[in-house]
């Protein structure tokens, strides 16, 4: 592992402990939308990923479609953009008073988001993300 991709995931590990904190929401669902998102840039290398179509931005893949702050650049900074996602989910979990709900909306509606809600209790259940943090020392 390189010393970027070591201190990505640092990053990643510090941003998603504080903004689930500052939210509100529980940190393996928020690390879980973002592994399911981008699984963490890649493992670490490139937090300013894009969706194959260009819409989705960083880390939790901001669609600027749906999402002005996804059309600034600040939207590849790790820390803005888990906090943007996060007072999102938040946001969801207060307008729909679940967490399940809440993840599934993140994804928008349809089939999609049925299988996404899935794909996020199953990541909370497996924690893959958990290997990675090892790997680059960060526990």
């Amino acid at each position: 592992m390189t010393e970027n991709q070591i201190s990505v995931i640092k990053k990643i590990y510090d941003a998603t402990s504080f903004c689930a904190l500052w939210y509100d929401v529980p940190l393996d669902r928020l690390r879980a939308h973002a592994w399911q998102e981008s699984t963490w840039c890649r493992e670490g290398t490139d937090p300013e990923i894009l969706s194959p179509e260009g819409h989705g931005k960083g880390l939790f893949q901001i669609d600027d479609g749906a999402h002005r702050f996804a059309s600034c650049g600040c939207v590849f900074d790790i820390l803005l953009n888990t906090a943007y996602a996060a007072r999102f989910l938040a946001s969801l979990f207060k307008e729909y008073g679940d967490w399940n709900t809440a993840s599934k909306r993140y994804n928008g509606s349809g089939t999609a988001a049925r299988h996404y809600e899935t794909d996020i209790e199953d990541l909370i259940q497996q924690k893959p993300w958990m290997d990675l943090i090892k790997q680059a020392g960060v526990i």
